[in-house]
């Protein structure tokens, strides 16, 4: 099924979007898909499905997968899991109040995992 909200754990434990998962957020703000909300992940992240972010009038940020404390605008944290996409992920940002916008398919700092794509370009 279709989940409008976004999919947030604060638990470092494996996540799955399903083959017939949709992700969809549309939304006048900064958004996001997928929020690891937490500092360390050593986890594994699958997308098999679909995460579809549009962003757009006081949006300045958005991503599809987002690693990092809630509340931040930057990522952060140490990400050591698995981020492994068959599925798609697409992010539309359409800003109306800055010059200045930043749109992510996968947004994290610390990387020493293995992030692997499969999913159509």
């Amino acid at each position: 099924g279709t989940q409008t909200m976004p999919l947030v754990t604060t638990a470092d434990v494996d996540l799955d979007v399903a083959a017939s998962g949709v992700i969809d957020i549309d939304t006048s703000s900064n958004a996001v898909g997928v929020a690891l909300d937490l500092e360390t992940y050593s986890s594994t992240l699958t997308n098999d499905g679909s995460i579809d972010i549009n962003a757009t009038g006081n949006a300045t940020q958005a991503a599809g997968i987002f690693m990092g404390s809630s509340g931040g605008s930057e990522p952060s944290g140490t990400m050591s899991g698995t981020i492994q996409n068959n599925g798609t992920i697409t992010v539309t940002l359409d800003t109306a109040t800055s010059t200045d916008a930043t749109a992510y398919g996968i947004a994290m700092k610390d990387n020493t995992s293995t992030v692997t794509n499969s999913g159509p370009p």
